[in-house]
């Protein structure tokens, strides 16, 4: 391993590994300097005694000192989590769909402070919400297409890359929405109900003018 401009560089030596190894470190110990410590477990979440389980932590942004996540649960689906790095301030911050179905449909993305994304209710469908990392401060943002209907598009493949789906311009989220009369268009939000407008309906009328695999840069 050494340092070059910066960025560590690994190389792999096969069977003589240890003896290299070594010698790198006499040579190049700064390389090493602030190495954190071995990896551990913060927290089993899912305890459901099956050799598959797993909670799948995803999507992590940093909100302040706390980091927040997706977890999946067999009795909560997935949902909004936070950990500061401890056992015990590894947490569920909201149950926003209660019971086994989940709520949290894709990564979060992070603006000054806040993590917007997208989530399911029963009452309002698939639509943009907001956390900034407690559960009276996760709440929905704008109910984009009104009532039980979704305005934000499922991935048909969920293993895709879903990080591109948002941008931030202007400390402003931009993302693709659909509110039932103007097809799936783009649209900004400022995290308020008020703010979160479309920015224009490039095709007028019921069609979209981009589709649900478009990639904001």
């Amino acid at each position: 391993m050494s340092n070059q401009g910066g960025n560590t560089v690994t190389h792999r030596f096969g069977t003589v590994a240890p003896l290299l190894l070594a010698l790198s470190l006499l040579l190049d110990p700064v390389c090493f300097a602030g190495t954190p410590g071995p990896a551990r477990l913060i927290k089993d979440i899912n305890q459901t005694a099956s050799f598959t389980s797993g909670s799948f932590p995803t999507g992590f942004v940093d909100i302040g000192d706390t980091t927040l996540f997706l977890a999946t649960l067999p009795t909560t689906g997935s949902e909004l989590w936070k950990t500061d790095g401890t056992e015990g301030g590894t947490v569920l911050v909201k149950d926003i769909f209660p019971g086994p179905s989940g709520s949290v449909r894709r990564d979060l993305f992070q603006i000054d402070g806040v993590a917007f994304f997208a989530a399911l209710d029963p009452v309002h469908g698939v639509e943009l919400w907001k956390s900034d990392g407690t559960e009276a401060g996760t709440v929905l943002v704008k109910d984009i297409r009104p009532g039980s209907d979704s305005s934000l598009q499922l991935p048909l493949n969920l293993d895709q890359s879903q990080s591109l789906i948002y941008t931030a311009l202007n400390g402003n989220l931009i993302f693709l929405a659909d509110d039932g009369t103007r097809g799936l268009e783009l649209w900004r939000s400022d995290g308020t109900e008020a703010g979160t407008i479309l920015l224009k309906d490039i095709l007028p009328g019921l069609s979209s003018s981009v589709n649900q695999f478009g990639r904001l840069v």
